[in-house]
């Protein structure tokens, strides 16, 4: 079933606060219906359900999925087909019983639909939580313990050393998704450490932004970014290696380190992609430089 725990980096990009015309914040709400879109094949092949859209199958093959759907508890089966002598023909995609069927499924499989308000949501999405649990603010850690940036190539070439002396895969794959998880650090950390100091705003106010900026600390590389160009007037730099580290922190088995290049499969075109090691490691590092150039000049 689904678990939103999974899926929380992806649900903070649809997640907002419902405010009234005083300004006041009423608390956050999720609209689903946009996720349940966005992430619609992906939510599908978690949940193991395999729809051949506008392909043709035989009558075996067609009985066989009827009764796979049926079993699910899918009720608009009976429209799927369109009989072509002695083979069948899926429905396309794009039609209105399509989107009823894609909408049972989700549903079946525990997707949330519509919009959730604050007294609905998991108290992980809800906002007033958020404000009271100050112990988990990313803002706060990044405060009161800045990662030692100019200290981040060691790391890295160290990581990296570490990688090429052993020939257990998984560990190999382990050490990657610490290079990710310090890289991201040193990033969140340039970005919390060119945050303004706010000294002529109330407490009330100053807590209102902490959890704002918190929840894009917390938000998708997309979201960290904007946050950074807001902050710095530029992009942020290339981070070519977040298809592998979003593949990995998936499903770690699911790629393979051969001849110094992992192979591993990329979560939004579900293609095969590969990147050399050597190539890995100087793209993190060219983004430290980068930042740390960046955050020099502003």
């Amino acid at each position: 079933m689904f678990d939103y725990k999974d899926w929380q980096e992806e649900i903070l990009y649809y997640l907002d606060q419902e405010t009234g015309t005083d300004g006041i914040i009423y608390g956050n709400y999720v609209e689903w219906d946009r996720f349940r879109k966005d992430y619609e094949e992906e939510l599908l092949a978690e949940a193991g359900i395999e729809l051949p859209w506008g392909k043709i199958l035989s009558i075996q093959e067609y009985n066989d999925l009827l009764s796979e759907l049926s079993n699910l508890g899918i009720k608009s089966v009976e429209y799927l087909n369109e009989i072509l002598d002695s083979e069948v023909k899926f429905i396309d995609r794009d039609n209105k019983i399509a989107d009823i069927i894609v909408s049972e499924c989700l549903d079946l499989y525990g997707v949330p639909g519509g919009t959730e308000y604050e007294q609905e949501l998991p108290t992980e999405l809800t906002y007033w939580n958020n404000m009271s649990d100050s112990s988990e603010s990313e803002l706060l850690e990044y405060i009161n313990y800045p990662i030692e940036v100019n200290s981040f190539d060691k790391k890295i070439n160290n990581i990296f050393s570490k990688i090429e002396a052993t020939s257990d895969e998984l560990t190999k794959k382990s050490l990657l998704l610490a290079a990710f998880s310090i890289t991201e650090s040193m990033f969140k950390s340039a970005i919390v450490n060119k945050i303004p100091q706010e000294n002529n705003i109330s407490d009330f106010s100053k807590k209102i932004l902490a959890v704002e900026i918190d929840k894009k600390l917390r938000g998708n590389i997309e979201i960290k970014n904007q946050l950074f160009k807001e902050l710095c007037n530029t992009s942020a730099p290339q981070q070519n290696w977040i298809n592998v580290r979003n593949s990995l922190a998936h499903d770690i088995e699911s790629s393979s380190i051969r001849n110094e290049q992992i192979t591993y499969l990329n979560l939004k075109t579900k293609k095969e992609e590969t990147y050399l090691l050597s190539e890995l490691k100087n793209s993190l590092i060219d983004f430290f430089y980068n930042i740390k150039n960046i955050i020099a000049q502003n």
